[in-house]
């Protein structure tokens, strides 16, 4: 699944298998060269880690915009509830 093979892909002695790879019959032996740090899915979670911490440019502006924004409104909405609002 991580290689993007949609199909079972035949493998054959010397060919490198992953983590995610399924054995579909009888019994295989591998020898492990990528450890835990080195793997695709380790890899792939720090990528995803390093994306979600950082914020994209728009979201800096939207949260600048909202930052001046809610408060203005709000005090309008409580200017214009104290002025016209006995009036209702």
């Amino acid at each position: 699944m991580l290689t993007g093979e949609s199909v079972p892909v035949e493998k054959g002695q010397s060919s490198q298998v992953i983590g995610a790879t399924v054995n579909m019959s009888g019994t295989f032996y591998y020898e492990s060269h990528c450890y835990w740090g080195g793997n695709y899915v380790s890899q792939i979670i720090k990528v995803v880690e390093q994306a979600q911490a950082s914020k994209a440019s728009i979201q800096r502006i939207a949260d600048v915009v909202a930052s001046y924004f809610v408060p203005v409104s709000h005090r309008y909405c409580h200017s214009y509830h104290d002025l016209f609002g006995i009036l209702h």
